[in-house]
């Protein structure tokens, strides 16, 4: 997990002010005016909670009394219940409380109350509803607000605890809780729960949504703690009360380094219970499973008191690395886990107009640090309208809008609405500083479903036709792409040209998804007539995307605005973290093989747009980013970096035949010299076959761990003094030619070559002995 400080830049955040009575739905927020009986303070370790006075609401404040927070009611949409009543009582727990009766409308039999008990380092806030059947508890939104007058920025996170699957495979996290910081000098306030969304607050409110109790009523709880330089995972670790907890960090943007030297990792251990011996292990394995760093040692802890523990790691000039920490003391448990990466300046050459590689992300934090990796892992375009204008040159990034229809037959009565839709979009498209328009995201799902055609006629006849008339009417420059189809729905595409599509649009667009096969596997799609083979293969659906270009009309271009490795973990029909990796290498190779214009990757990060901070690790749409849900890197980054270094500027020439069983390579001019890519297929293209599997449950292997049984070492021509490999993640190294060969080693990663002479490949040959068996362990 990255740094309290670090994490901060990609927290989803708002901006709080003290609040006017009002806001701008027209919602009254005063706090009526109640006499509240002078009570003491109650006090908890680091903070008292005491009635405002002149209203009932609690003000959350530090030792001396500084005001921190103030909690004045609850509301759902409309309705808000403001305290009216504050008395000292005790919670279930028998803890001193103070008891808060909030107002309900005349003629209610409904009644809200609260109750805040300030427990050690916690404050625990219980909001409790009765007899109050006309509410939508999925609205509920506890009212807190800063009493600073100065801005107070609040950001939301996720902490997710990691758990292992009985049956084995790679750990996953889950079981989470969210939490909403803000900074007070140096002490961090955490509003901590367990059901909320995150997108859902205000300068006022923030979700907190009651669950329904065995009595009938309902029941919202919030915690909150206090304490200085505190991360997140710790404010969680406080406010829940964990007996032990570890957190693993780094001061670098998601856990990434220009240089090795600068590579070290913080463990974070937090003592939940009374003063006692904690005992921290961690270890670290690079991609090559070898040691980075491994260790171990006795942390002495107050009660409550968290200390970070520094951790230096060995790592080579362009690396990942794979860390993982676990405490122990008197029978209590914790581990944590995150990846870290090296990842050296580089310079592209491609402007943005010619790279292949863009990002299709479904959402974007907008930070510098964002836009500086992406512009560091070579991603030129971009999907969606997320840059500003000034961004665009900085970066050196192009975008295009993307806008599905609301309907096939929408505005069918209204000439006018339809122009007027189709201005309005193209405006947007214009005002975002936009060079194409992507029309549709994935209709050939719609109406009777893919394989059907359903729907293609009438999406050419009415908007495709529809957007070039007015793109041509005001002489629009912009680049007009189709639907991006699910998969390559071959009636659907056949259907869209039938009714013109060549005649309106410049790009076909494809969504090439893929299953538990390697990008390369193409089958013969006429001679096979399993449908998840025919439509998930990524080769196979690029070559009839460009054939069926190629029937209609050569001139179209083809564009790839959804291509993905997805690594949902312990998943038969999905990647292995470390098979990801050379899929989206070769995934990026392949593209340029049948001409496509554009490939953007989805998507930048794991989770969905409605969701940033969650963890559902059986939901395939949280799993599809290029970094982890703790924003640190997967080892597909650093792949699609590595693709995008070398084929920077470069030119397909041939598909290359060395005459040798189950070895394939591509060949491409770059400016940096002839580039070779090299393969062998002796294992198959079928991915995840090493273990039984358990339905759809496949117990994934470490990402450091090789999976590809068969070696194949091979004496390869070349008239250089050396040959430059590198392998999936970019880092290289130097083969020595003797005797105008060259020794290579390949399998079922792909490996890019310089210095060989692929002219000569007929010359190529196996090396005796050398396809063999990887040795155990």
């Amino acid at each position: 997990m990255l740094a309290g400080g670090a994490l901060a830049i990609l927290g989803t955040s708002i901006i709080l002010r003290a609040a006017d009575a009002n806001d701008a739905a027209g919602r009254s927020y005063e706090t009526p005016h109640t006499e509240i009986e002078p009570v003491r303070p109650l006090i908890g370790e680091g903070f008292l909670i005491r009635p405002e006075g002149k209203t009932a609401a609690i003000l959350f404040c530090d030792e001396d009394g500084n005001e921190v927070q103030r909690f004045s009611g609850f509301r759902f949409r409309d309705s808000v219940f403001h305290p009216s009543r504050v008395s000292v009582g005790e919670d279930e727990g028998g803890f001193p409380a103070f008891v808060v009766e909030c107002a309900t409308p005349d003629g209610s039999d409904g009644t809200v109350g609260a109750v805040f008990a300030p427990r050690g380092r916690r404050l625990e806030i219980t909001y409790q509803f009765t007899n109050f059947t006309e509410l939508t508890p999925k609205e509920g939104m506890i009212l807190r607000e800063t009493p600073s007058r100065d801005a107070v920025e609040e950001i939301a996170h996720g902490v997710f605890d990691w758990t292992r699957d009985p049956r084995g495979g790679i750990p996953f996290q889950r079981d989470g809780t969210f939490v909403y910081t803000q900074n007070y000098k140096r002490r961090r306030l955490g509003l901590v729960a367990k059901t909320t969304t995150t997108e859902w607050r205000d300068n006022r409110a923030l979700h907190l949504p009651p669950q329904l109790q065995e009595d009938g009523s309902y029941r919202s709880t919030i915690r909150v703690a206090f304490a200085e330089d505190a991360s997140p995972a710790m404010l969680v670790g406080i406010a829940e009360a964990h007996p032990l907890r570890v957190e693993l960090s780094t001061a670098a943007p998601f856990n990434i380094w220009r240089s090795p030297s600068d590579a070290s990792i913080t463990a974070t251990v937090l003592n939940g219970r009374a003063d006692r011996d904690v005992r921290l292990r961690w270890s670290g394995r690079d991609f090559d499973g070898s040691d980075i760093g491994s260790g171990e040692t006795v942390v002495s802890l107050r009660s409550g008191e968290f200390r970070a523990v520094e951790i230096p790691l060995t790592m080579n000039s362009r690396d990942i690395g794979f860390l993982e920490a676990t405490v122990r003391a008197d029978g209590d448990e914790h581990y944590d886990r995150t990846n870290v990466a090296v990842l050296p300046d580089h310079e592209f050459g491609d402007d943005a107009s010619h790279s292949l590689f863009g990002i299709a992300a479904a959402y974007l934090f907008d930070t510098d640090e964002e836009r500086s990796l992406l512009r560091r892992i070579g991603a030129r375009r971009s999907r969606h309208i997320y840059f500003s204008s000034d961004q665009l040159s900085t970066y050196g990034v192009s975008q295009h809008r993307m806008r599905t229809p609301p309907s096939l037959d929408a505005f069918s009565d209204d000439d006018k609405a339809m122009v007027a839709y189709v201005d309005s979009e193209i405006d947007r498209a214009e005002a975002g500083s936009a060079t194409a328009y992507e029309l549709g995201n994935e209709m050939n799902r719609w109406g009777d479903g893919p394989y059907t055609g359903d729907g293609a006629a009438e999406y050419v006849d009415r908007w495709v036709r529809a957007f070039r008339r007015r793109l041509r009417a005001r002489r629009s420059p912009l680049t007009l792409i189709g639907v991006g189809l699910a998969g390559m729905d071959v009636p659907y595409a056949k259907a869209l040209f039938r009714a013109g599509f060549a005649k309106y649009a410049d790009a076909f667009n494809l969504h090439p998804g893929r299953g538990n096969v390697t990008p390369d596997y193409a089958p013969d799609w006429r001679a096979i007539r399993d449908g998840s083979d025919r439509t998930w293969s990524y080769l196979g659906a690029l070559k009839e995307a460009r054939g069926m270009i190629e029937d209609h009309s050569p001139g179209l271009e083809l564009w790839l605005t959804e291509v993905y490795a997805c690594t949902r973990p312990n998943a038969w029909w999905d990647d292995s973290y470390r098979h990801a990796a050379s899929n989206v290498l070769l995934s990026a190779a392949l593209a340029h093989t049948v001409g496509v214009t554009s490939m953007m990757w989805f998507q930048l990060y794991d989770n969905i747009r409605a969701n940033p901070h969650g963890a559902r690790p059986t939901d395939r749409e949280h799993h599809f980013g290029l970094l982890l849900r703790d924003l640190s890197p997967k080892p597909s980054l650093l792949a699609y970096a590595a693709a995008a270094e070398n084929l920077d500027g470069a030119s397909f020439t041939r598909w290359l035949d060395l005459d040798i069983d189950d070895i394939f390579g591509l060949e491409f001019e770059t400016p940096r010299g002839v580039l070779t890519i090299l393969w062998s297929r002796a294992d198959g293209h079928r991915l995840n076959t090493e273990s039984a599997r358990d339905g759809s449950f496949y117990p994934s292997p470490e990402p450091w761990e090789e999976t590809w049984k068969t070696k194949a070492e091979l004496s390869l021509p070349s008239d250089a003094g050396h040959v430059t490999e590198v392998d999936v993640i970019g880092r290289s190294r130097t083969i020595d030619v003797d005797d105008g060969n060259a020794s290579v080693v390949l399998d079922g990663a792909p490996r890019m070559y310089y210095g060989l002479r692929s002219e000569a490949f007929a010359t190529a040959r196996s090396i005796p002995g050398g396809v063999r068996q990887p040795s155990a362990g």
